[in-house]
Order: C-alpha cells, then structure tokens, then sequence
C-alpha cells in the first residue's frame, strides 16, 4: 500500500503540535496531524463529572504569555481571574501576600504577612520592577545558575524563600529545591509580574480545543498511535501509512524519544498529583488565590477552589477543591487514599476537612521536562526533514509548548 503523501507531517496533537498545524493551515500548506488519543490537547485537558470540570493537574494559563497572543481569543475563552497574590499558612497562621501596585485592597495583609520581612518585600518589588524593564532575550541571555543560588545572591533570606518562593515557585516548577534555571525563574516572574493567573470557562481543555476549530478537522486524523518512523515514513498501529517532505514530531519527550529509539535518563521528568473534592461548604477564603503550605514538611503543596476563580468549575450551590501534592526528591509523587490527602490538607491549612466529597485524582507522571539549562532554538533537526519540537527544547510551560512550535514553523517556512 502507498502511502499517503504530504509536505508536513505533524506526529503528536498536543499544544506544540495544534500551534505548528496551525502555522501551515494559516500559510495554506498541505500537512497532516496524527494524534494517538481520541482528541487533540495532550496533557492540557479537561474532564467533566457530575458538573465539575476538572483540569488534568493543576493548570492555569498566564494572560501575560507572549507566545499565543496572535491565536488564541481570552475574551472567548471567557476566562476567569486569580487574585495577583496568595494565601500563604505558616507557623504564625495565614495571611494574604499580594501585589498592592495592582490589588490596592492587598496592601495591609501584604505588609503585616509574615511570610517575608519589609526588606524582602522591598527586594521582592525591586526584582519586579527591574524584570519588567528587561526584554525577554536580556533575560534569556543573563548569567544562568539554579535558581536557588540566585536568590541567595540578591540577598533573600531564608526565611522568604523557605516561606515564599519555594511554596510558589515550587509549584510552578514542580521543584522544591528551586534547582531549575535563574533564567526560568526571572521569565516567570516577569510574567507573573505583567499579568495574571486565568481559567477559561470550559476549563483548560479550551485553550486547545480553540486552536482545532481553527483548522481543517480533516487533516487530524485522531486514534492513530505511530508504531514506527523510517526516513519520513511513519506507520501506525492501524496499519495506516504516511510519509511528509517534513516530519514534525510535536510529542512529550518520552514518547519522542521512543520513537527515536533513544535512551532517555530516568530524571528527565518530573510528576504532579492533583486530587479533586466538593463541597457545599462557602470557601473560607475572601479572595480567588491559592493557598501555599509554607511548612516544607508534609505531602501536600497546594490548594484551591478553582470555582472561586471560574464559578463554571462547579454546579449551583458547590464548589470545587483542588489538593497538590508534592514531589519527592526524584521528582515524583507518592500515591495517598483521598481520606488522607483530606486529613492532610485539613492539618496542613488548620481547616475542616470532613465535609470533603472525593472526585477524582490524577496522576501526571510526566507533568514537567527536567531542563537545568535554558539556551538554544526551540527545535532541533536529528535528521534531514525529522524535526523534534516541544517545551523540553524550550522551558516547561504552556507558553514554551507555543514558543517551540513558533520557531519551528517559522523556521521551516522560510525555507
């Protein structure tokens, strides 16, 4: 049987992948997409259950990412906002860390917080300001060191970092040894520092839903897992076969590398855990923010109620309560029964956990790619027309997925 034939070939229909079919169709380039799952979106999906969306992992999307700004419509999506700060519960209690330049309301419970002293606060505004100013390539060409260190030589003490940064940043990284590249950190910040946190209303599986129905759904050819890749030609399990002047594989890097027949270290991910639960009790929070264990000791990293942000999360009169639990030191989390991860969080947060109903946990073995370095393009060419494309050549996060597919796509039709 003859295969199909086509310029580009796109291998994969998450986020990386969705934004280079996206390029081609735009430019009116003949490509197709093959994705294994039933639907495109990767790890960025939403499921529903008896009204709750619930939001494979902990998710939200930056209103300050550059990289989908020409392809995505947030007024559509209808999203919902975050408060610019969080809850943080420490050894004296909870108290609300904000951004008063933003959130003037946040400007008392911002200077009486524990969490850091008034010189770290004022270190904390002056890194901001100074990261603002800064251009993304300043930042992405800075002097690179674990993150860790870097906050250590801006003179940021222990106690702020241990009760602050390593709570958030920990979270966003999935590290709570704040490992990961300073440039990351800064180019995080930065964004945090421009916009805000958001849900769209139909949940995080909007984001790439948005960008299929910009498409030509007869080009994405769903359930077709790839069983093998020889020059340009693949082959899937279902007998199909395909080749492309171009091969695009817009994978995680496990499965690309599979593919490849490449070994990959067993650190080259790291996992997440998120547990669902609801409640008809009001949360005892006043703001949309989440809530930060600034004890390093315990499972638990996190929690919300995403329906404070986006009411769509839950049905009339609940709400929904998401846990994340952390990380061990090899990146990866320990399965608990959901009557522990509620007492645990009900010890962590000194709060009433018993009225819990359990919905559903997830477990996202590779939630992050483990990168201790941030250089280069964001593609990379292994051999004549095979490119790899995906956040683990750029930085973890929805916007690095956008990033690599823009510079591969780029790239390739400039050719």
């Amino acid at each position: 049987m003859k295969p199909v034939e086509t310029d580009f070939l796109i291998i994969g229909g998450g986020l990386t992948g969705l934004m280079c079919a996206l390029h081609l169709h735009r430019h009116r380039k003949d490509y197709i997409l093959v994705e294994a799952a039933g639907r495109v979106g990767g790890r960025v999906w939403t499921d529903f259950q008896d009204g709750f969306l619930l939001d494979r992992g902990f998710q939200v999307y930056l209103d300050s990412y550059d990289q989908g700004i020409p392809y995505l419509d947030l007024t559509k999506l209808d999203v919902g906002y975050f408060s610019t700060g969080a809850y943080i519960q420490g050894s004296s209690g909870r108290s609300y860390f904000g951004d008063p330049l933003r959130e003037p309301s946040s400007l008392l419970s911002t200077l009486i917080s524990s969490a850091a002293s008034p010189l770290d606060k004022w270190k904390l505004f002056r890194l901001a300001q100074s990261l603002k100013q800064k251009s993304d390539e300043e930042i992405w060409s800075a002097p690179e060191v674990p993150t860790a260190a870097f906050l250590r030589s801006l003179g940021f003490s222990q106690k702020v970092q241990h009760g602050f940064l390593a709570p958030f940043f920990g979270g966003v990284f999935l590290d709570d040894s704040l490992g990961v590249s300073s440039r990351l950190f800064q180019f995080l910040y930065k964004r945090f520092a421009l916009g805000r946190a958001c849900l769209p209303r139909q949940g995080m599986a909007a984001i790439p839903q948005q960008l299929f129905r910009q498409l030509d759904p007869q080009r994405i050819l769903l359930h077709q897992q790839v069983a093998g890749l020889e020059g340009c030609e693949i082959k899937t399990e279902s007998g199909m076969k395909l080749r492309g002047r171009h091969v695009l594989c817009a994978m995680d890097q496990p499965s690309a590398f599979s593919l490849m027949g490449w070994r990959l270290e067993k650190t080259h991910s790291r996992s997440t855990r998120v547990y669902y639960f609801a409640t008809e009790e009001n949360p005892f929070l006043d703001r949309p923010a989440l809530l930060l264990n600034g004890n390093p000791e315990g499972p638990i990293r996190h929690m919300s109620f995403p329906s404070l942000v986006q009411p769509s999360y839950a049905p009339t009169g609940w709400h929904l309560v998401s846990v994340t639990t952390r990380n061990d030191i090899s990146g990866h989390v320990t399965e608990m029964n959901e009557k522990t991860i509620a007492l645990k969080a009900g010890e962590a947060f000194d709060i009433n956990t018993h009225h819990w109903n359990f919905l559903r946990s997830y477990h996202v073995l590779h939630g992050l790619p483990v990168m201790a370095s941030m250089s280069g393009p964001g593609f990379m060419e292994i051999r004549e027309g095979v490119w790899l494309a995906g956040d683990y050549l750029t930085y973890p996060s929805i916007n690095g997925a956008f990033q690599s597919a823009n510079q591969l796509a780029s790239h390739l039709l400039a050719d």
